[in-house]
């Protein structure tokens, strides 16, 4: 349930009785003598109807969920390094992540979070965001889906914890590995198994890539286009099952030259990269919530002060526009997204790092 949908719904309630007065009237005090009295049954629909606000109220953040993915959080060119040393890299150069953005190297049907040998441990940090990639081609069993639940049973009560069936499809669909159809359906099961946990700050999301997958002005020859994700859930006839279950619509907008390298220097604003997927998701699943999974800006020490700048801006974006978490890629894979380093240098970066660390 997205945020707007709370302030439109409240606006709406409240204008029955002119504002604060409504309020008044259903905490069960004494209503002013000049205010009319309602009828009993759109009393009673009232009451119903503050009484999901302030529900749906409970469930989001008062402010953005900073985080980071520690997976790579390493000096460029080091190796031997764990994503415990990375957490710990992370910690003492940038701040304590208020979420964790994991990647599973186990499958989810034999996953459990208590054993999980990773910070999301909730004394590390109290969010998480965890990808699994599951098979996508077939059915799962049934003994798979009660495994998948009973996974989900072993996240802790604290906290908001998104799970993801499979990040960034896109390509994966292009290159003809499974289709939109078939990740349509695995997701409806993803959905079915994870809600029948019966843990309400289990957030079932799905993460998807740029604007690219949405702006690209031939979708009909671009299979990875998010067009055909809507038609395969309206042909399989269950787009309104994935409006129901995504609480939460995931991307992985990078600050990057499209789509291919180089990658350093100035690039785009967070708005260029931000906005055209929350209006994607404002306009294809009102009801959830936007969030971004991964983002990240190389930077070199002729852009530092850029990359910072981008920084702030990306915070008052996810401030102005409800974002529900927002996570840097802290990382040297593939490219030198890391807060601490320099690209491709021995460097480090304090100010960046400073930049992110202060929205813990």
């Amino acid at each position: 349930m997205s945020r707007q949908w709370i302030e439109g719904s409240r606006r709406q309630l409240l204008s029955y009785f002119g504002g604060g007065a409504m309020v008044v009237a259903l905490s069960g005090r004494v209503a002013p003598e000049t205010m009319p009295m309602p009828d009993p049954e759109l009393v009673g629909e009232l009451e119903a109807a503050q009484a999901r606000i302030v529900e749906m109220e409970a469930l989001l953040p008062m402010q953005t969920i900073f985080g980071a993915s520690v997976n790579y959080s390493r000096r460029p060119g080091q190796t031997g390094w764990t994503m415990l040393d990375g957490w710990k890299h992370h910690v003492m150069n940038v701040g304590q992540p208020d979420m964790i953005r994991v990647f599973s190297a186990e499958q989810v049907f034999t996953f459990r979070f208590d054993a999980l040998g990773t910070p999301t441990n909730p004394t590390w940090a109290p969010n998480s965001w965890i990808s699994f990639k599951l098979p996508m081609t077939r059915a799962w069993t049934a003994t798979e889906r009660t495994a998948l639940t009973n996974s989900i049973k072993t996240f802790p009560t604290t906290g908001t914890h998104i799970v993801t069936l499979y990040h960034e499809p896109e390509d994966n669909v292009a290159n003809g590995e499974f289709t939109w159809a078939a990740y349509v359906r695995r997701q409806v099961q993803f959905i079915r198994a994870v809600k029948a946990a019966g843990k309400p700050n289990v957030l079932v999301a799905p993460i998807l890539m740029s604007r690219w997958h949405i702006l690209d002005t031939s979708p009909a020859t671009n299979p990875g286009h998010l067009d055909h994700l809507i038609a395969a859930a309206n042909s399989t006839g269950l787009l309104d099952e994935l409006r129901a279950g995504w609480d939460v619509i995931g991307f992985d907008p990078y600050n990057k030259s499209s789509p291919s390298p180089p990658v350093t220097g100035d690039r785009q604003t967070a708005e260029y990269w931000f906005q055209p997927p929350q209006i994607w998701q404002l306009t294809h699943f009102p009801d959830a919530r936007f969030a971004i999974a991964e983002t990240g800006y190389v930077a070199t020490a002729a852009n530092v002060p850029k990359r910072v700048d981008w920084i702030v801006r990306a915070k008052a974006y996810c401030g102005a526009n409800a974002v529900f978490a927002c996570c840097w890629y802290d990382s040297t894979m593939e490219y030198d997204w890391t807060l601490t380093w320099l690209s491709g240098t021995q460097t480090t970066d304090p100010q960046s790092a400073d930049a992110w660390g202060v929205l813990y």
